[in-house]
Order: C-alpha cells, then structure tokens, then sequence
C-alpha cells in the first residue's frame, strides 16, 4: 500500500486479519508496505501499523508464522507527529505462543512518539500479555531523526517472556531502546539472542537482551553470544535486583542450563538450541 495521508488519517496493513478473537496456524508470505509521501503534518498525529498476521488479537495466536518483508515509510514534515506499530506476528494479543518472524521487518523516517516514551514500537514478532516458544531470524531495522522507538527481535515490550530466541540483526538509529529479544523488558527468563544489536544516536541504548528493563528482579536466566551488555538501561542501580543475563560462547545445554529440554532440542543444523515444537526450518 502507498500513498498519501489526508488529516488526521490511519495507514494500516495486516497480512491476515486486523482483529481476530482466535488465530491458529496463519502464515503470512506477501510482502507489506506502507508509504506516506506527503510531507505536511497532521493535526492530531498520523498512525501507521503494519503486522504480518493481524493487527490484534482478544485471546491467544498460536503457530502463526510471517516471511514476508514489512515495511513502513514515513516522509512527513519535521515535526510529525505519527506514531508508528511495525511487527511480523501481532501489534498486540493476550497470548502469542510457538509463533515465528523470518521476514524482514523495518521503519524508515519521521515519528514522534508524542510526548512519553515507547509510543513507537517495532519488533520481529510483537506483543502480548504472554509471550512463550517464539523466534525471530528477520532483519529488524528502524532509522528515523525524531521520535522514541522500542525494538525488539521478539517484542518491543516484554511483560511475560519466556522460551524464545532472536538470530536476526536488530538495528536503530534514532532515540530509543533496541535489544536482542525485547526493546524493553518487564518480566521474563529462559531466551537467548545471537543476533547483533545496535543502536545509534544521543539516546539510544542498546542491549544484547533488552535495551531497556524495566523490571526489578523479574528478568532472568537469559543468554546471548554477541560481545555487547546485557542490557542498554537497568530500572535500578542495586545489581541484585538487575536483570541476570550470562555471556557464553554458544547455546548448548552445557552453557544454558536453565534453557529446559522440555522446550529445548539441540539441531546440529543450525549449531545451536531450537525450539522443540516450534523448530526452525
């Protein structure tokens, strides 16, 4: 989809639904694109929102799956005000489990953010109040010169995290928080992340794991291989309290116990830890 905006105006996209009660077993494989050419500014704020599956979900998503490339392009004026949800699987749902993204996910141009943090949210799967057994190995990519933007190889926002990995390259540049498996990280243990994470600007904060956690205590028994910290940003000072996060040099049973073989299964394909009833191909 391409065009350009009217006032006031929503740009959407779903590969599959943009409200579903229930969804099981859809998979996405067409290419989305959202483009907005005007570079006037809308009174009240644009909204862009573009999901591989559906836009959002009242229960729970499960064994859906996104290979197509997502795309947002927004060439508003300087101050615009849009805000902007880019994601493979759901924008947002009470349940995502055993889901995937392998395609590339990205936002490219002006937002705002309007005026608290996090109102821009880019990630390879997305978001729920529970999120267990997914992956992503899309590219995650956000560039934009305004705006505060989460991004996450799995979610941009992790409330229950658990048993899920990123491979793919997650990549900001702008205002921000980008980590490896979520931008900012509530609760949740047992993920890894392989994939590189950056972040570039005056206030963008990168993390292996989390770009952001908000969390005291709750963030644990998580792994990753790349040489950056654990997190870009902890909610407390009192190390005890921080999130707990182990560097090792591949993801095996012997380096991540705490990664359950009731979830877990070694493939000598790809070298490292995938998901028992959720492989990766």
């Amino acid at each position: 989809m391409t065009g350009a905006r009217n006032e006031d105006t929503s740009f959407s996209v779903y590969g599959i639904a943009m409200i579903t009660k229930k969804i099981e077993k859809c998979v996405n494989t067409g290419n989305l694109t959202i483009k907005n050419t005007a570079k006037g500014d809308a009174g009240f704020g644009l909204e862009f929102e573009a999901c591989g599956v559906a836009g959002s979900c009242y229960g729970q998503a499960k064994g859906c799956g996104n290979t197509g490339k997502i795309s947002v392009t927004n060439q508003g004026g300087k101050t615009s005000r849009a805000v902007v949800k880019v994601c493979g699987i759901e924008a947002s749902a009470v349940k995502i489990k055993q889901c995937y993204n392998k395609g590339a996910v990205s936002f490219t141009g002006v937002c705002s953010g309007r005026d608290y943090e996090g109102d821009n949210e880019v990630a390879g799967v997305g978001f729920a109040a529970s999120m267990s057994e997914c992956y992503n190995t899309g590219k995650i990519t956000v560039n934009t010169k305004n705006g505060f933007t989460n991004v996450g190889g799995v979610s941009y926002c992790g409330t229950k995290i658990k048993n899920c990995y990123n491979t793919g390259t997650v990549s900001l540049t702008g205002k921000g928080y980008a980590g490896g498996v979520v931008g900012e990280f509530r609760d949740g243990s047992c993920n890894y992340n392989v994939g590189k994470v950056t972040a570039k600007g005056k206030y963008a904060m990168a993390g292996e794991i989390a770009g952001y956690v908000s969390g005291e205590n709750t963030v644990s028994d998580n792994y990753y291989t790349g040489s950056g910290k654990k997190s870009g940003r902890e909610y407390t000072s009192w190390v005890p309290y921080q999130s707990k996060a182990k560097k090792v040099s591949s993801i095996t049973f012997a380096n991540c116990p705490k990664l359950s073989s009731k979830y877990w299964t070694y493939s000598s394909r790809h070298k490292r830890l995938i998901l028992k009833n959720n492989k990766e191909a």
